[in-house]
């Protein structure tokens, strides 16, 4: 409740202004205090062309196929949005954080796993906010379970097995050719010369 004409800045650049209860005075030179860390918010996942959108599942299994994930976040803000810092980092990929200038964070062809999806933002010069987090998992394909490793190296050992019972099978095969062979030559050389 200030007076239409009741204001005067001094030599300083302070302001004064006179109100209903007294006069105010405002300081030019006080810096205003920094402002609170933002809160960083997921505004939608897509999965493979679709989109979700909040409020979200608690946890999410993809299938190996469909293991393109696209987050989009913000952080609501007064201030200069296009300042804005991010941060992201994917647990279970890339457990450092790292900084983006876009809103939006893709991670292609996951593997199986179990990962947790991480966003936060700052101020310039500011603290982080509370990051915005989402956990996944990617199901394994199934020629990557361990039991197909497996089977299939059992199979492998039983290939490799037979195929060298097999080479010494034949291989006695033609020692006992090679000595039919020796011992014909030889009852025909001693016939020869007897």
């Amino acid at each position: 409740d200030c007076g239409a004409n009741g204001r005067w800045a001094d030599a300083g650049g302070d302001v004064w202004a006179g109100t209903s209860t007294g006069l105010a005075r405002v300081r030019a030179a006080a810096e205003p205090p920094p402002p609170p860390p933002p809160a960083c918010f997921l505004t939608g996942i897509r999965l493979d062309g679709q989109t979700l959108r909040p409020p979200l599942p608690a946890r999410l299994a993809l299938p190996p196929q469909e293991s393109t994930v696209e987050f989009f976040f913000a952080s609501p803000t007064f201030l200069d949005e296009m300042a804005m810092e991010f941060q992201v980092r994917l647990g279970g990929f890339e457990d450092a954080w790292r900084s983006t200038e876009l809103r939006q964070a893709r991670y292609p062809s996951l593997p199986g796993g179990r990962y947790r999806f991480e966003a936060r933002a700052r101020h310039p010069g500011g603290a982080f906010g509370p990051a915005a987090s989402f956990a996944f998992d990617v199901e394994t394909a199934w020629w990557r379970t361990w039991w197909f490793v497996g089977s299939a190296g059992l199979l492998a050992v039983a290939l490799g097995a037979l195929a060298m019972l097999l080479r010494v099978r034949a291989v006695a095969r033609q020692r006992e050719r090679l000595e039919g062979l020796v011992a014909e030559r030889t009852r025909a050389l001693q016939i020869a010369y007897a």
